[in-house]
């Protein structure tokens, strides 16, 4: 048996410039990182007991003999791209929701590709599996995604993403300053709404949109810049506040379904509390919500969202990782 722990990430500034239809054009930029709540994915081949070669276990549970009969489409691609003679029993859990914001469904194929490839005898870390990972849902899948989860959960860390009009993607991880980074993460808060939505519709919708939002694209691509100053030099949580504040409203300006009047409710309510700013996490529509505050001001905005989940989380900084493979005979 293989088990794989792959992490989720939090998207700070620069969403939707990760897209390759935008990228290829004008280039893009985001900064974030993953943090430490996982997607755990276990592999293993069957013992002949049984009279199915293949059991996926995600929710719902699958068995069948043929891989063109498993209905998860993540699940069919890996094992047809990535094929385990004598069949697959796979099994996944994860801390978080799905469809939720916390790029999930990305860190669902790094996690799975990485245990199939351990599988097989083969072992991809980093910038390799976030690569096949890409190509997996693009190019296979045909999703409509962008190319900064994968590289969160395979990668791990505080990172710079740039992706170049040729394709290519830098990741820069910050050196940022530990007391910086602890402040960072004292001063983040983070909610689920309750809301769960599926990303394509929303992300669909957006791709299709790009360059009629150019502008609103320009300004998400320049608060990186802006990002990285204010946290690699004073660290002034209040102007980071404000930024993501900033890059919010741009982002809502990019489709009607990135928030909803219960959505703004729930923003406008934190920052009447004392968040600097927020944004909810990922394509938009619900899922999780990321609001920067004074830590003084914690306590007043937790009881003004209640009863939303607060999840507490800190940096990874591993990447998709092999958690237990057993030792030989």
């Amino acid at each position: 048996m293989i088990i794989t722990k792959t992490p989720y990430r939090i998207s700070l500034f620069g969403g939707g410039t990760d897209h390759p239809k935008w990228f290829q054009r004008h280039g893009g930029q985001v900064v974030g990182f993953a943090i430490s709540k996982y997607i755990y994915i276990s592999v293993h081949q069957p013992q002949r007991f049984y009279d199915h070669n293949y059991r996926v276990v995600y929710g719902k549970t699958e068995l069948t003999d043929n891989i063109e009969d498993i209905e998860h489409p993540v699940v069919r691609a890996v094992f047809k791209h990535y094929p385990v003679n004598g069949g697959v029993d796979m099994n996944y859990v994860g801390e978080l929701p799905a469809r939720a914001g916390m790029g999930s469904s990305s860190a669902f194929t790094v996690g799975l590709i990485n245990a199939v490839e351990r599988l097989r005898g083969h072992a991809h870390k980093g910038m390799a599996l976030a690569e096949k990972a890409i190509d997996l849902e693009q190019n296979i899948l045909q999703e409509a995604v962008g190319c900064q989860d994968q590289v969160w959960s395979a990668t791990g860390g505080f990172n710079r993403l740039v992706f170049h009009k040729d394709g290519r993607i830098d990741r820069q991880p910050l050196e940022l300053h530990p007391d910086h980074a602890d402040k960072i993460h004292a001063h983040m808060l983070l909610f689920f709404t309750g809301v769960s939505r599926f990303a394509h519709e929303i992300e669909t919708k957006k791709v299709q949109n790009l360059e009629a939002k150019a502008a609103q694209m320009k300004t998400l691509s320049d608060t990186v810049d802006e990002a990285i100053r204010l946290m690699s030099g004073d660290c002034d949580m209040a102007a980071l506040g404000e930024l993501l504040h900033h890059g919010w409203q741009a982002k809502k300006a990019l489709d009607p379904g990135v928030s909803s009047p219960f959505i703004d409710g729930l923003y406008d309510a934190a920052r009447h509390a004392g968040a600097y700013g927020g944004k909810i996490l990922g394509a938009g529509g619900g899922g999780f919500l990321l609001l920067i505050a004074p830590p003084e001001r914690h306590a007043e905005i937790r009881q003004t969202l209640a009863p939303l989940v607060d999840v507490s989380f800190s940096f990874d900084h591993s990447g998709s990782s092999l958690v237990y493979r057993p030792s030989a005979p």
